[in-house]
């Protein structure tokens, strides 16, 4: 199948030369705005995330945005903290909440009230759902099942798996797959993750499109 093939950084990635990036066939990118540190207790801005929103989005690159959450530290601060990071943008896809990291055990109870939490506040602030990125190897072992979570886009992390990605049982598609953490692209000095979308290029235009309309629709902030 013709995927459209994108990719997913950080400040960690670098400085990224975004025209080598696009020139290579790149057509998307996920950048990290803002994260919740292990051990510091409180959110933090990606220092690279305005520059790198604005070079992907000058390559023609579509866009979007995504935090990553820690379990064990307030849900509405780490929401509250990624949307005044990202600010009056428009992006392409819908923010996404990256669910992929616990610091010791937790009963599921308490890590399915966390991220109900935090996907409710994403999606009563915006006015859109998010997209939610996870694996089944977190997923599965620490969230209670529901049917209420194929409602969201998954962007699914699943790695050497030639075939698809392995699906947390809440999902019976994805549209994201980030299927590798070594990629080499042109313009990046460092390995980096590699997404495929779920469909063409045409396809990912399309989506983005449909995503524009219910963005539109969404009325400003009071």
């Amino acid at each position: 199948m013709d995927r459209a093939a994108g990719i997913d950084v950080s400040q960690n990635d670098g400085v990224i030369d975004w025209k080598a990036v696009a020139r290579a066939g790149y057509s998307f990118a996920f950048i990290r705005a803002s994260y919740a540190g292990k051990s510091e207790g409180k959110p933090h801005i990606d220092r690279a995330f305005v520059t790198n929103w604005r070079q992907a989005r000058d390559q023609g690159l579509l866009v979007s945005a995504y935090h990553y959450f820690v379990v064990q530290q307030d849900s509405t601060e780490q929401v509250e903290f990624f949307l005044n990071t990202f600010g009056a943008r428009k992006p392409d896809f819908a923010l996404t909440l990256d669910f992929g990291y616990i610091l010791g055990a937790r009963p599921k109870t308490q890590v399915n009230q966390f991220v109900s939490r935090a996907v409710q506040l994403i999606e009563t602030q915006t006015g859109r759902k998010p997209m939610i990125y996870t694996g089944d190897w977190w997923w599965q072992p620490n969230m209670i099942r529901s049917t209420q979570w194929a409602d969201y886009d998954l962007w699914a992390a699943n790695y050497n798996n030639p075939t698809g990605p392995l699906l947390p049982p809440d999902w019976k598609s994805w549209k994201f797959w980030q299927w590798s953490d070594e990629g080499r692209v042109p313009g990046i000095a460092t390995q980096v993750d590699l997404n495929w979308f779920s469909g063409s290029a045409a396809d990912l235009k399309q989506y983005a499109d449909v995503q524009s309309l219910v963005e539109s629709r969404i009325p400003p902030p009071l």
